[in-house]
């Protein structure tokens, strides 16, 4: 029988720990997969340096909601994904990925 797979979810304001916590369990827990929502942002390269402040990255359409959804079902059924990677510099996705 497989072992059953638990999704938890940390939230939290910008800067407040959230993915120290998240290192912290992947000390204790062995086979815990961390997936930072930041690597799900949509691409905003077509904003200008100069504007990006006026980009909200906290809305939720700021999110690829649905890959990561994907991404969270796939791993539930012990398969792999491709885990994109952003690019905070250029504000889009980098062509590589993190194999999960």
């Amino acid at each position: 029988m497989k072992k059953q797979v638990k999704i938890i979810g940390i939230t939290g304001g910008s800067g407040s720990g959230k993915s120290t916590i998240a290192r912290k369990i992947a000390e204790i827990i062995p086979d815990f997969v961390f997936i930072p929502q930041d690597n799900y942002y949509r691409s905003a390269e077509y904003i200008n340096n100069e504007k990006i402040t006026a980009y909200n990255f906290d809305h939720p359409d700021a999110f690829d909601n649905k890959l990561l959804y994907e991404h969270l079902h796939t791993l539930k059924n012990y398969q792999k994904i491709e885990m994109p990677q952003y690019d905070f510099v250029h504000h889009k996705r980098k062509e590589s990925y993190n194999h999960s």
